[in-house]
């Protein structure tokens, strides 16, 4: 009783342009793959029996089961949109399946956000957008915990590749992301609360000066 086991995941997608490479549709501009993995490429076939990607309903048969390693979907399109990730677990774990949700990048949002000369280049580079979960298994059966024990999950890897995309490194990065996003929340607010202030200021001035007014008129 009272036991929780997490095991560590990362899910997302790499994408690139198509290039001179003819895909199916004829609007298409990109290759994409959207995966879930143990973190570091391990194996996590020992408690995940498949995986269901869902994807836009545009692409035919949006439902992609994948029953074994590496669980992964690869597709061309032109749109980003949101794919709900289902992952169901072997039948004698006793756990019901849990739904993920990412949302397929196709593009560098720093070039997006500022399209200058410098950010051009950066858009026919390779996205990478992974994210870092864990699944947590509460009270699990005891022959399911026991596998789950006997199989235990690696470190993060130091630094970041197109195939180890969630590192030491991505947290790293991520915190000070986070930090500088803080920041400038930080910042807008102290400007936007001076604004106010002058606003207040303003206001009082102007009551003043309509006051002294209506009693001159007196």
């Amino acid at each position: 009783k009272g036991i929780a086991i997490a095991r560590p995941i990362v899910y997302g997608n790499i994408a690139a342009p198509l290039g001179n490479e003819r895909a199916s549709q004829p609007d298409h501009t990109h290759r994409w793959t959207m995966s879930l993995r143990g973190v570091n490429n391990e194996d996590i076939s020992y408690y995940v029996k498949k995986v269901v990607f869902k994807l836009h309903e545009t692409y035919p048969q949006p439902n992609r089961a994948v029953d074994k390693p590496p669980f992964e979907v690869s597709e061309t399109g032109w749109g980003e949109f949101e794919i709900a990730i289902k992952v169901y677990f072997h039948n004698f774990s006793g756990e019901k399946p849990v739904t993920l949700f990412h949302h397929l990048r196709l593009h560098p949002t720093e070039a997006l956000l500022n399209p200058n000369e410098a950010n051009k280049a950066i858009l026919n580079q390779p996205v990478v957008a992974y994210h870092y979960d864990e699944i947590v298994f509460n009270e699990p059966l005891e022959s399911f915990s026991q596998i789950l024990l006997d199989n235990r999950s690696s470190e993060l890897a130091p630094k970041s590749t197109l195939t180890t995309p969630y590192s030491l490194q991505a947290e790293q990065e991520e915190l000070a992301k986070l930090q500088k996003d803080n920041y400038q929340v930080e910042q807008l607010i102290e400007e936007y609360r001076e604004r106010i202030a002058m606003a207040d200021r303003q206001l009082i001035q102007l009551r003043q000066e309509t006051a002294a007014l209506e009693a001159t008129r007196k």
